[in-house]
């Protein structure tokens, strides 16, 4: 049947890959994707250059179905903006080869980009790497200098990230077996943290009327002095009594 969308899934991954994350319209900056009740769904509609069906905007007789789904003819516009070029007069606003630059534009650095790695080899990939990384080296210095004019500590704590980050990289490990061994022993100890709190919440209660019984100790002890001085005396005087008791069973 004429006029039916039927895009290959090649073509829709093409467009989400070259249209560098937003709407084709010039300046548009809807995104590709949105998030929605936490996953990323695809927000920008498939539109046409030249339309899908007779009497659309800059509908071209000559084009096959098959022509007019292919990469070549499509674009990603948000919504409003695809309702924007295919209005009643919208093909004499927003023309063919109108459209077409806009693809071209939007499109032209990533197909190059796309080109270059047809030819690939591991060599020129560990070449394009390192151009990266010391692309963005030169742009951390360059910051860092602009940086330590206005701010010298925060200038120097980067400079110190940026130190440790290349000495990670470079296969000098930020920590090494000894250091992950007392980290793994610190998280050990730490995991029994609630019950060491308890029971020194608990020793704490304990120790919070101690004065009251050191003072209550250190009377009884007071009272304790001369004891065996009253003993001895008690003693004594059971013994006389006892002297006594024999003298007046002699009187009997």
């Amino acid at each position: 049947m004429s006029g039916n969308r039927d895009y290959t899934r090649g073509d829709r991954a093409a467009l989400i890959s070259l249209s560098a994350g937003t709407c084709y319209w010039p300046g548009c900056p809807e995104p590709v994707v949105r998030p929605v009740e936490g996953q990323f769904k695809i927000a920008l509609e498939i539109a046409h250059i030249h339309a899908l069906k007779p009497g659309g905007e800059r509908y071209l007789p000559s084009m096959t179905d098959e022509q007019r789904n292919s990469f070549e003819n499509l674009i990603f516009l948000c919504h409003v903006h695809h309702q924007t070029i295919d209005q009643p007069g919208g093909g004499v606003k927003y023309p063919a080869e109108t459209l077409k630059q806009w693809k071209s534009t939007r499109e032209t650095k990533g197909s190059q980009a796309l080109r270059g790695l047809r030819h690939l080899t591991e060599d020129r990939l560990q070449e394009m790497l390192s151009e990266a990384i010391q692309e963005r080296d030169d742009e951390i210095k360059q910051t860092l200098k602009r940086l330590e004019k206005t701010d010298a500590d925060a200038a120097a704590l980067i400079r110190e990230l940026r130190e440790e980050t290349q000495a990670s990289r470079y296969g000098n490990p930020l920590f090494n077996s000894d250091s992950i061994e007392l980290l793994h022993d610190a998280a050990s100890r730490l995991g029994n943290l609630a019950d060491a709190a308890n029971s020194l919440r608990s020793a704490s209660e304990n120790l919070r009327n101690l004065e009251d019984k050191a003072n209550t100790l250190a009377y009884a002890a007071s009272q304790t002095q001369g004891l065996e001085v009253r003993a001895e005396h008690l003693h004594n005087a059971a013994r006389e009594i006892n002297r006594a008791a024999d003298r007046l069973e002699g009187f009997r």
